[in-house]
């Protein structure tokens, strides 16, 4: 478990030195969008995406887009569907837990970004990655998104 888990760190950190994946790069506005450059499913991780508005003026809708590496569209399983883009608006003051996950036998690798419709930067986001194991939680760790 130990050496699975040093891998997927290990190939994250590599994926986050090579920067972000061009291709399909220019379909977002990054500006003002949170970019979250590492997520992974598949293999017995899963993942919990943590969007914060701590604004108080008003709500904060976007759409939270998961990609592979290459900028294609990611499937993932979001309350037992799959998907590869989440709408969500953020009320004043809300956080919102976003459990997803793959029953891909495989490690899948790539990164999301959560669009929003409009300046809202009092809007912040983290993801947890977690691997589980015969139902049990083996590791987690976090990691903040940026701008």
């Amino acid at each position: 478990m130990k050496k699975a888990t040093l891998v997927v760190i290990l190939a994250l950190v590599l994926f986050a030195s090579t920067g972000l994946a061009t291709s399909g790069y220019d379909d977002f506005e990054i500006d003002g969008s949170l970019v979250f450059p590492h997520i992974a499913l598949g293999g017995g991780y899963q993942m919990t995406i943590i969007l914060m508005n701590l604004g108080t003026a008003g709500d904060a809708p976007g759409t939270l887009h998961f990609l592979k590496q290459d900028g294609t569209p990611m499937q993932v399983i979001h309350e037992m569907n799959y998907v590869s883009e989440i709408s969500v608006t953020l009320d004043p003051g809300e956080i919102r837990y976003v459990l997803i996950g793959s029953l891909s036998p495989e490690i899948m690798a790539g990164w999301a970004i959560f669009e929003m419709s409009g300046s809202h930067p009092l809007v912040y986001g983290s993801v947890i990655f977690a691997f589980i194991a015969e139902g049990n939680t083996v590791t987690q760790v976090g990691v903040t998104g940026s701008r």
